[in-house]
């Protein structure tokens, strides 16, 4: 239990300097191979220790269909809740051109921008490393 704390502080550790540094990123080219380096290494060391865990081995056969089994039902269900949400909000951004009447529950917006301008990087930009609002941003007016 110790060494999954010490992997989750490693983990968090790096999370937080790589937000930090990718703020500067125009200087720090290397950071996006850093990153991946060191979630491959964290990887290779939590298999390592599962793998010297005789209980773990004995048991793998149940756990890796248990394993592929959770992760197909969550990549299902994230594809499904996507879709129902999409359909239930009948939301399609790109067939909303600016002028467009959308009504939300009792609520009626008018449209008035698709996309928008990302001055000197934006908190998204920091937070993710590239701005979405050019692309994915959509505005609305609430009449």
């Amino acid at each position: 239990m110790t060494l999954l704390a010490l992997y989750w502080s490693i983990m968090i550790a790096c999370y937080l300097i790589a937000g930090k540094l990718r703020r500067h990123k125009d200087r720090f080219h290397f950071l996006d191979k850093l990153t991946s380096f060191f979630i491959y290494l964290l990887i290779f060391l939590m298999g390592l220790r599962m793998g010297a865990d005789e209980e773990v081995m004995s048991s793998l056969g149940s756990i890796g269909v248990q394993a592929l089994f959770i992760t197909f039902l969550t990549a299902v269900g994230s594809m499904l809740g996507g879709t129902a949400a999409r359909k239930i909000v009948h939301l399609n951004r790109r067939a909303l051109p600016v002028g467009t009447l959308l009504r939300c529950g009792n609520v009626l917006l008018e449209m008035t921008q698709i996309g928008k301008e990302c001055h000197s990087h934006c908190a998204i930009f920091h937070q993710v490393g590239d701005c979405i609002m050019p692309r994915e941003g959509v505005f609305a007016r609430v009449l």
